[in-house]
């Protein structure tokens, strides 16, 4: 395994000390209540620690809507304070001169969190001023945002060059576990599903060097059925990625498609043939007998990973999706699972707990053991 030797964070380093800790809080909540609070409940143990400690604790996140609406976090914070931790304030800014008195009033146990990072442009542009600015408000930095961790951000990689810098007790458990898959055991086997597959070429590409299979789901494998020249029906791809696929993938028989789909032919939903869509068809799901058919290559495998829903879950499509995580619990195998709405699922059907491992990353996940390491955690072994 690969060792990546972070600095330990002791007693004696956050005693008293303010800590700035990263967080991933990008969750979703309507109706009072989180849709999903797993990457929350994954901090938990961090931040009860500090407060232990005596540290003064400093929490920065982003939460960024479907639309792309960045919001205020007062609401968030008022669901937080309810379900999780009661003892925590909230200051509605960043750098500014109302969060650095409100951090400096801060006594040792305390914890804070502060506004949404993303209403500073700074953040995303990895801005060396507003690395700076977020920088000197605490003592010492701790990335607990291992899904994040992927990303060139001011408050995941630039805050770095400021502070003395931690991995958290969530980020090293999930560089441990993950790193299994860097000299993965054989048969190693793939499943990666999503809506485009512009987000994913260059990891496929990269798992067809280290795994013994990769399948594909999703609209993913959709674009690589409209580039084999199958009929798709009304099925959204991305045309401009159909030569790619052509010239990167197509010939690599390590790729396995789904022979079988599920279409809504009117308002019926009809398993057929991925060869025979019709031109009015749209694809929605795998069909669950797919994953019949390659049983044994599944439970041959020592390890699998697996990334994104293989069927429209928000349309209701959840047959195929649920058919492959029974395949992959029944397995035997090592089974490594990551991708929000991946987890969000298998949470939904109280299965989580029956993978070896579940990430709170999804592109983070799929990144960091395609290319063995993360702007993130690059940062923290300086």
């Amino acid at each position: 395994m690969v060792n990546f030797n972070f600095p330990e964070l002791n007693k004696k380093d956050v005693e008293g000390k303010k800590c700035l800790v990263r967080v991933d809080f990008n969750v979703s909540f309507k109706n009072g209540k989180f849709d999903d609070d797993f990457r929350i409940k994954r901090t938990l143990p961090l931040l009860n620690w500090l407060k232990e400690k005596n540290a003064r604790t400093v929490l920065i996140t982003h939460i960024e809507e479907n639309d792309g609406n960045i919001p205020k976090l007062e609401e968030f914070f008022k669901l937080f304070r309810k379900y999780f931790i009661p003892k925590i304030n909230f200051i509605s800014d960043i750098t500014g001169n109302k969060a650095r008195k409100a951090v400096n009033s801060l006594k040792n146990g305390d914890i804070m969190l502060l506004e949404n990072l993303r209403t500073d442009r700074g953040e995303i542009q990895n801005d060396s001023e507003f690395s700076e600015k977020l920088a000197s408000l605490g003592d010492l930095y701790i990335n607990e945002a291992f899904s994040v961790s992927h990303r060139m951000h001011s408050s995941v990689a630039g805050i770095a060059d400021f502070l003395p810098s931690y991995a958290g007790f969530n980020f090293k458990r999930e560089v441990e576990e993950l790193s299994r898959a860097l000299n993965p055991e054989h048969p190693f086997l793939v499943f990666i599903a999503g809506k485009k597959i512009s987000t994913k070429e260059k990891v496929i590409g990269e798992f067809l060097e280290k795994a013994d299979g990769v399948v594909l789901g999703g609209m993913m494998a959709v674009g690589f059925y409209a580039a084999l020249g199958w009929n798709v029906g009304k099925s959204n791809i991305e045309g401009n990625y159909i030569q790619v696929i052509r010239d990167k993938f197509l010939k690599d028989k390590r790729i396995i498609l789904p022979d079988k789909v599920v279409v809504l032919r009117g308002e019926k939903r009809i398993e057929v043939n991925a060869r025979k869509v019709r031109d009015d068809d749209f694809i929605y799901d795998v069909s669950p007998s797919f994953f019949g058919s390659i049983k044994e290559k599944i439970s041959k495998s020592k390890l699998i990973l697996w990334n994104g829903p293989f069927g429209f879950l928000e349309k209701g499509f959840y047959a195929g999706t649920e058919r492959l995580a029974q395949e992959l619990i029944g397995s035997g195998a090592s089974t490594v699972v990551g991708g929000g709405d991946t987890v969000k699922f298998l949470d939904s059907r109280q299965i989580i707990n029956k993978f070896s491992f579940v990430s709170t990353g999804g592109g983070a996940m799929l990144e960091f053991i395609a290319n063995e390491t993360l702007p993130g955690i690059e940062v923290l072994r300086r």
